[in-house]
């Protein structure tokens, strides 16, 4: 299985490959690691590949997952900020990549919103509608470098990030779907 983070900056869209150990699947705490002095999340949307593809046309791209799930990418930060190692470490640790449920993307709504909050207050809401729009531009990108197998998961990363720390909870809601809820350990 494989995990690819798009996440898009001011020179466009970037790329990351995670371990499928990155994966804290629903319902687990999230430990904070010591090599890092800060922990900083990302909310993301993450889809999982139904359908073995390669060069996958953008208007077929659509085809190739039927579900998605909130998540948030943790980066491991030093005490200036900045992540702890210069390459994938930062973020492909084990845990990284906190997912919540799946819902099928019937369910979901053309203008549903993500709603994140940590310390019971809410720092992203956002609709979903652009960012679905783009996941089907990244299913075509992806798969013209690498095939696309079942149970892939694709995450297209949000551009807010916030500082975590021990006894924190973090939630997500996709619409009217509370699908991810971890405590911070």
């Amino acid at each position: 299985m494989k995990v690819v983070y798009q996440h898009n900056t001011d020179a466009g869209a970037r790329y990351r490959l995670l371990a499928d150990s990155s994966i804290l699947l629903p319902g687990r705490p999230f430990f904070m690691p010591e090599w890092a002095s800060f922990i900083s999340v990302t909310p993301v949307i993450a889809l999982r590949v139904d359908r073995l593809g390669k060069h996958i046309a953008p208007r077929f791209a659509h085809r190739y997952w039927q579900h998605l799930a909130p998540a948030f990418i943790s980066t491991g930060l030093d005490t200036q900020g900045q992540p702890v190692e210069h390459g994938a470490l930062s973020e492909a640790f084990d845990g990284a990549l906190m997912l919540g449920e799946w819902v099928k993307k019937e369910q979901i709504a053309s203008e549903a919103t993500l709603v994140t909050t940590c310390k019971n207050s809410s720092w992203l809401c956002e609709n979903v509608s652009h960012t679905l729009a783009q996941a089907d531009d990244m299913v075509a990108h992806i798969s013209r470098h690498m095939t696309l197998k079942m149970g892939d998961v694709l995450c297209v990363g949000l551009r807010s990030s916030r500082l975590i720390s021990v006894g924190d909870t973090v939630t997500a809601a996709l619409g009217n779907h509370q699908t991810l809820t971890i405590n911070i350990k």
